[in-house]
């Protein structure tokens, strides 16, 4: 037992973090509230989310009591009102202490997740299913916006457009990124969206080139641009803001949940361009049933804008520690607080989520140019971390789901129809591995689920591709694709949570976009491109899987390098 000069010593009602000493037996440790009524409740609630500190121990656990009542009761011992009892292993960190017998504000909350998740999951596909409506529809669009010389020349033209909507995709990235981090991550996400209908609306309004020439192709890589803007602001504001409002043990599997949208995206445009293509005759799909699904945009925005509004911001950016727990990181933030708390005596009132935030933000206010100097190295350091992860995502996307439709149609020679069924099974593969990697990421580490994929891919790649060479073999098609698949969706379920524990909360949208846009402007929207060349250049059908081998050893690289940021 900890003797009564510790246990006073650690009584405050201030709600400091707990020091237990060393011990050689499990403990209980009471903190007591002389505070009566509402007051002690309130104060019991102070403590909630604060982290327990222990030294090396010899026993396994400790058993935490905290208890508020009013001063009569601290004399006469009576039964408090609201205790709490957690027993934690020594190596744990206590991430919420409340009664257990009020659930209402844990209910309360997990429904808001639960809002999040639902909120940013519809918003996610609407506006990934505006930005890759354009491939789905590829068939149709090279007829009309290109002139016809050879296969080659068209698949270039074609992948040169959707280039286009990665060259502004950093600049998004620092505007909504700034507007994330500044304003509010609600308000960023609604921006976004507002941008991307709209350019996506007057696609399907534009005249073809038989009809304005040259003039045709130059317009739609215009709005392919503003598309780009859209979508650099779009993706990594909902990524930080899904694993922003995640329990720490359900980041990995709250964050999945971004890069799983994308897929719901990618299977809603891929449906839709079907749709049309057996409901409509070749003559009235490309007359005019190629612009229906653009100009549906318009209205998933605005469903996407009315479920948005609904949503709250995070109250408080939670602190880095609990993604790589470190012992010093919690003697600094407790030093912190005692602190803070000696220059003002009014400071006891102020509750568990505040007092967090007050924690992130008084390291910016009151430092010195050389800790500023130290915070722009490490948001640079993490900028570019993110990249050296992201090339084998980036890479590994845009050529398995927007390279390979049209490479099994052009270079394995499979019917429209049957090339379509193979990649959209094998999409819906991807979309149900992606949360099991990010689960797979909480219950065994970052590290791992990141590693043995990235190492998975480097080896295999390239023999799976080599089944390519099979023409008119469905089975074989699938087959290399469902293999390239696999490991592509465990690591990227795990890659949204690691990404966010890169940066401090003041620049951890405005880092994460610019890292991860620069990535994809670089290596995905170019891999289509890339891997084209390499066909035309080699004519060997597998050679593009030379792109995910050096994109997945560049990761794996990049995963072994977490440990710098004690990222387990």
């Amino acid at each position: 037992m900890v003797e009564e000069a510790e246990s006073e010593a650690l009584t405050r009602s201030t709600a400091l973090p707990v020091l237990a000493a060393e011990s050689t037996s499990d403990c209980t440790i009471h903190v007591v509230s002389s505070a009566g009524g509402q007051d002690a409740a309130a104060e019991a609630k102070q403590l909630e989310g604060l982290p327990l500190l222990q030294q090396e121990p010899t026993e396994p656990s400790v058993a935490l009591c905290i208890e508020a009542s009013s001063a009569s009761d601290v004399d006469d011992r009576d039964p408090p009102k609201h205790v709490v009892h957690k027993t934690v292993k020594f190596s744990d960190v206590v991430e919420y202490l409340g009664p257990e017998e009020d659930g209402s504000e844990d209910s309360d909350d997990d429904d808001h997740l639960r809002r999040v998740i639902v909120s940013s999951i519809i918003g996610n596909t609407l506006e990934w299913y505006d930005f890759l409506i354009y491939t789905f529809l590829g068939g149709v669009l090279t007829k009309l916006f290109f002139p016809h010389d050879n296969v080659y020349t068209q698949m270039l033209a074609f992948y040169g457009v959707f280039a286009a909507g990665f060259a502004t995709r950093p600049l998004g990235a620092l505007l909504f990124g700034l507007l994330s981090d500044r304003v509010s991550r609600r308000a960023a996400l609604a921006a976004s969206m507002g941008l991307m209908a709209l350019p996506t609306a007057l696609v399907g309004c534009l005249p073809t080139y038989q009809q304005v020439g040259v003039a045709a192709p130059v317009l739609l890589v215009l709005l392919r641009a503003l598309q780009g803007l859209a979508v650099g602001g779009e993706f990594s504001a909902t990524l930080v803001f899904l694993v922003e409002h995640a329990p720490p043990h359900a980041r990995g599997l709250a964050g999945s949940w971004a890069f799983a949208s994308v897929m719901i995206g990618v299977l809603v445009g891929s449906g839709v361009a079907t749709g049309f293509s057996l409901a409509l005759s070749e003559t009235a799909l490309l007359a005019w049933g190629w612009r229906v699904p653009f100009l549906l945009s318009l209205l998933g925005s605005g469903v996407g804008l009315y479920i948005r509004r609904r949503l709250r911001d995070p109250v408080a950016e939670e602190a880095d520690e609990p993604h790589h727990p470190h012992p010093h990181h919690y003697t600094q933030q407790l030093t912190g607080q005692e602190n803070g708390r000696s220059s003002s005596s009014s400071s006891s009132g102020i509750s568990a989520n505040s007092s967090t935030s007050n924690i992130n933000s008084s390291s910016t206010s009151s430092s010195t140019s050389g800790s500023r100097r130290g915070s722009f190295r490490r948001m640079a350091s993490g900028i570019a971390q993110v990249i050296l992860l992201d090339f084998m995502n980036a890479a590994g996307f845009y050529l398995l789901v927007i390279f390979l439709p049209l490479y099994m149609q052009t270079f394995v020679l499979l019917p429209h129809a049957t090339a379509l069924a193979v990649h959209t099974s094998n999409m819906l593969l991807y979309l149900g591995l992606i949360p099991l990697g990010g689960w797979l990421s909480d219950k065994y580490g970052r590290t791992r689920v990141l590693l043995l994929p990235a190492l998975c891919m480097a080896v295999g790649s390239y023999p799976l591709w080599c089944l390519f060479r099979l023409q008119r073999h469905a089975a074989a098609a699938w087959a290399a694709q469902a293999g390239l698949t696999v490991p592509m969706a465990l690591f990227t379920g795990a890659l949204p949570a690691t990404l966010v524990a890169l940066f401090t909360a003041e620049c951890r949208c405005t880092g994460l976009s610019i890292g991860h846009n620069i990535s994809m402007a670089a290596f995905g929207g170019t891999a289509p491109l890339a891997a084209t060349a390499l066909l035309r250049g080699t004519r060997d059908v597998a050679s593009p899987a030379a792109l995910l081998v050096v994109g997945a050893a560049l990761s794996a690289g990049g995963a072994l390098l977490l440990r710098r940021w004690k990222i387990r």
